[in-house]
């Protein structure tokens, strides 16, 4: 009998190990189907096997979302009951091809590097964050933690208007030793226009800087010797 069972048992793996293996089987769609929770990326989520259009969420969470494209966020919006979109318009915006803006520009009679092309252009989450829609709805945080004081005094007074505050982190033990004295401040300016023509390499496309390079090694080698 027992020489039975686990002949029986082999035969039911290999069956569904075949059955998984098989175009029809979409084992992807079944686990989007029977999860409490789901992750994945705009995109990849809305690949055609998973037929996400035929599910239906309580919840979908979309994070950096000011970085989607309109498109992008309508493949996940489409499945929920609900919508929350967390993201920074301050920061990155969506990325488009330049044979894709160059189009849109042409098409509203507008060059790529005015405001109003940026205007045009904005994300869908700043669009509706400063809607009045999203004034009514929003939240925002506007106490950091990630940074020390003096930086997140920079970010907010040049990218949030004075908006951003600093929450208290204490700092790692290791920061309290000594460091070279081009590293003393918490915020450092390495400045290379001393150097003349050497600060820069050659050609106004280059995408290397031999200069800055260098002196970072320098700063790199004066951490590693104190």
């Amino acid at each position: 009998p027992e020489f039975k069972q686990c002949q029986d048992l082999i035969k039911l793996s290999q069956e569904f190990m075949e059955r998984l293996s098989s175009n029809r089987a979409n084992y992807d769609e079944f686990l989007m189907r029977s999860r409490t929770l789901v992750c994945g990326t705009c995109v990849g989520i809305g690949l055609q096997h998973l037929n996400l259009a035929t599910t239906h969420f309580d919840w979908v969470i979309i994070d950096e979302a000011a970085r989607s494209s309109p498109s992008e966020l309508a493949i996940a919006m489409q499945v929920g009951s609900r919508i929350l979109k967390v993201g920074d318009h301050f920061q990155l915006s969506p990325t488009y091809e330049d044979e894709h803006k160059k189009a849109i520009a042409k098409a509203l009679g507008i060059s790529v590097n005015s405001a109003e092309f940026q205007r045009v252009m904005r994300s869908d989450f700043e669009r509706v964050f400063e809607s009045p829609y999203g004034q009514s709805a929003r939240a925002e945080l506007k106490t950091q933690y990630r940074m020390l004081p003096p930086i997140g005094d920079l970010v907010s007074e040049i990218f949030y208007n004075n908006r951003l505050s600093n929450g208290f982190r204490p700092s790692p033990a290791y920061y309290s030793n000594s460091v070279p004295s081009c590293l003393s401040h918490v915020v450092t300016w390495l400045d290379t226009s001393g150097l003349g023509n050497k600060a820069f390499d050659s050609g106004g496309q280059s995408i290397s800087n031999s200069a800055e390079a260098e002196a970072i090694l320098k700063i790199l080698q004066e951490i590693e010797a104190s």
